[in-house]
Order: structure tokens, then C-alpha cells, then sequence
């Protein structure tokens, strides 16, 4: 294994996440968030938690106005269902760019404009802030759901394989959903519907998640037929065990329309990069290229 994850006696981080810095603001409407800030990479992000009344059609609209607003840089939704809990409620992860602010001071500026995004005035509409310890709990969560929560999440047992990963007694596959801007409503729609209406055995869990980067306006003052963003996303499905969960992964691929399935790929290498954004950590995989690596 190669430069994926930081060892302390048998607890385990992953390596992306070791810059993050979980941060608390309070917003210009008086709510807490918890902020996580990336030094290097000049971004924070936000973690916002909807309601089951919420509408796929309610959740576009939101997004195209969140796209519209200084400093977006990417919208990740997040639907999931598990064998024990009967409702399905969507997450959003909202990363901004810090546009080369100091930490203190791109937390004031987004302290300013967070009403904005989670309770836009064009709608009638109010996602719930998450404050910092909704955000370990729920990140720890995918990462180390037998471990205490923390920040970032470390487990007390990891292994990842070339096509698998288990985190504490949780085996994960993550696979990557190949989309595009004009070409993905309806296999994101049928990805929605899976999750929404999935029929899972005790212990299995699903995840989607819709990436969606804002491109930028200024491109798009020069290049009027330039898509208004790129879009990706990734499926983590978990069991109690590595064979139930290849078997659940058969499953999985034979619901699939042969149109959805064609853009169904493992992703070989980088499971942990699917589970860190299952669990609304900005582990984005343009901006983190490692592999895992073994010697057979």
C-alpha cells in the first residue's frame, strides 16, 4: 500500500483528509455550521441536511440557483438508505473557494452568504444546517462506524484492496457513474429512484452521489453553447461482508437500464475516495489522484 492512508498504532486515517480542519461559524441568520477548511487547497465546505418532503425537482431548482452564486465550486448530493431506517433524506456538501482568503477571513465572507444558500428567497425552500459534530458523526459514520467519531474520521480497521474496501466490520464498493451535462437526467433520475426505492437485506447500505462543478461564468461569457457545468458521480454500496457485497453489487448492476449500466464502472483503486464522499467529506477526485497500490 502506497501514500493512501497515515498509520497510528492500528487506527487509520485517510490521507486526503489529512489537511481538513473542521471549523464553526455562525451565519448572518443565526445558525452554527461547521465549516471544513482546506489550507491547501484554498476551499471550505458545508454540509446541509434536507427532508423527506423535498422533491427531486425541488433539489434541481435549488442547484441551479446555488450555482449562480460567487464562489461555488462544487454541489455534491447525496442520497442514501439503509436496512434499518425507513427514511430517505438528501445531504448536500457545498464547497466554495476561498479566492486565496486567510481562513478567518473566508469564514467571515461565507458567514455573509450562507442564508443564501441554504434558504434561497426564490423558494420556498430551507435545507437544516449541520454544526461541526453533525458533520464528524456523519463522515465517521461511513469511515469508522465502530469508532468514536472524530475529525477527520479514523478507524480502528481499515483494509482496501484494488476493488474493495473494509472499514471496521463495514466491507464498501464505490463505482463511479459516468455522466454528462447534456446527457444524464435520466440515468441520474434512475440512480434517485434506486436508492429511493431499494429493498435492502440487514446490514446493506447505498449511497449516491451527484457531483455537479459550476463552470465558470466568465467562460461562459465567451462560449455561449459551454455546458453550465460538468457532472459526475459515484454508487457506494456496503454489507456485513465482502461476498454479500459483491453479491449486492450483481444485483445492483442487473437492476440497471442497459443504458445506466454502461456508465457503471468499478472504481479500481480509489474505493476510499468513494467512501469519503458517501460520508460528505470534499475528497474530490480531480483534485486527489492516488491510487492504492499492492504488491501481489
Amino acid at each position: 500500500m502506497f501514500g493512501i492512508f497515515s498509520r497510528r498504532d492500528v487506527r487509520v486515517q485517510a490521507a486526503v483528509t489529512q489537511g481538513m480542519q473542521l471549523k464553526t461559524i455562525r451565519d448572518t441568520g443565526g445558525y452554527e455550521f461547521g465549516v471544513i477548511w482546506e489550507p491547501t487547497l484554498r476551499q471550505g465546505s458545508v454540509l446541509l441536511k434536507g427532508e423527506e418532503s423535498f422533491t427531486l425537482a425541488d433539489i434541481a431548482m435549488w442547484r441551479d440557483l446555488i450555482c449562480t452564486i460567487e464562489g461555488v465550486q462544487v454541489i455534491a448530493t447525496i442520497w442514501s438508505a439503509h436496512s434499518n431506517i425507513e427514511t430517505h433524506i438528501p445531504r448536500m456538501l457545498v464547497t466554495f473557494d476561498a479566492g486565496g482568503r486567510k481562513c478567518d477571513d473566508f469564514l467571515t465572507w461565507l458567514a455573509k452568504r450562507l442564508v443564501y444558500v441554504y434558504s434561497p428567497d426564490q423558494m420556498e425552500l430551507m435545507w437544516w444546517p449541520q454544526e461541526a459534530e453533525k458533520v464528524k458523526e456523519y463522515a465517521s459514520a461511513l469511515w469508522s462506524p465502530d469508532s468514536k467519531p472524530k475529525f477527520p474520521p479514523i478507524a480502528e480497521l481499515l483494509k482496501e484492496r484494488h476493488s474493495a474496501i473494509q472499514c471496521d466490520s463495514a466491507y464498501r464498493l464505490a463505482f463511479e457513474v459516468l455522466l454528462t451535462a447534456s446527457m444524464s437526467e435520466d440515468i441520474v433520475q434512475e440512480f434517485e429512484q434506486l436508492v429511493l426505492s431499494s429493498e435492502l437485506r440487514d446490514g446493506e447500505e447505498i449511497h449516491f452521489v451527484e457531483l455537479l462543478r459550476p463552470t465558470d461564468p466568465i467562460y461562459l461569457e465567451y462560449h455561449e453553447d459551454a455546458q453550465r457545468y460538468r457532472l459526475d458521480g459515484v454508487v457506494v454500496i456496503s454489507s456485513t461482508s465482502h461476498d454479500q457485497c459483491e453479491d449486492f453489487a450483481t444485483d445492483l448492476v442487473n437492476s440497471l437500464s442497459a443504458h445506466a449500466r454502461v456508465r457503471l464502472t468499478r472504481l479500481f483503486g480509489r474505493q476510499h475516495i468513494g467512501v469519503l464522499l458517501a460520508g460528505g467529506l470534499p475528497a474530490y477526485g480531480w483534485q486527489h489522484n492516488e491510487v492504492f497500490v499492492t504488491k501481489e
